[in-house]
């Protein structure tokens, strides 16, 4: 089946983000990857299937969350009453080792760091208002690899904005 053009408060801000993370240098040297076209491929929406994914370096973005607020009144509809929008989405990043060591450890975060680095540093239709790391403890069921070693780290991006 083929996936449908992103559209929408929902699927077009995921389709964003990943294109924001396809786009850094950090991402693309990451997952030794020529160009953003490519580093897409290494960027899972939704699900991950991990039986079928043969990738060693790769994220994955999940369901965004939209909050509205603004002001109420008779007879206002949702155009006129939405003066504020929150989207947070949640990425999180992979990768698979021969075995974890401290070597490893600090190259995973030390990329994570340039990738995040980059993310905030570029111009994109998905800004970045805010960061927070997920607790690993925390990761949705569907994120947890079935393949070990893997190191995570995972995030919740807002972009937080007045609607005009």
């Amino acid at each position: 089946m083929a996936v449908p053009t992103p559209s929408g408060l929902w699927s077009l801000n995921v389709d964003r983000l990943r294109s924001l993370v396809a786009g850094t240098d950090a991402f693309q040297a990451w997952t030794s990857t020529a160009d953003a076209a490519t580093a897409k491929g290494y960027i899972h929406a939704y699900t991950i299937n991990f039986e079928d994914n043969s990738q060693t370096t790769y994220a994955a973005i999940g369901h965004p969350i939209v909050e509205f607020g603004g002001r109420s009144g008779p007879g206002l509809g949702i155009a006129s009453y939405v003066d504020e929008l929150s989207i947070d989405i949640p990425i999180a990043f992979f990768a698979v080792v021969a075995e974890q060591d401290e070597e490893r450890a600090v190259t995973f975060d030390n990329s994570m760091h340039d990738i995040l680095s980059d993310m905030l540093a570029t111009e994109s239709a998905f800004e970045i208002t805010a960061v927070a790391q997920i607790p690993e403890e925390e990761l949705p069921h569907q994120w947890r690899p079935a393949t070990l070693p893997t190191y995570v780290r995972a995030f919740v991006l807002n972009n937080s904005r007045k609607t005009e």
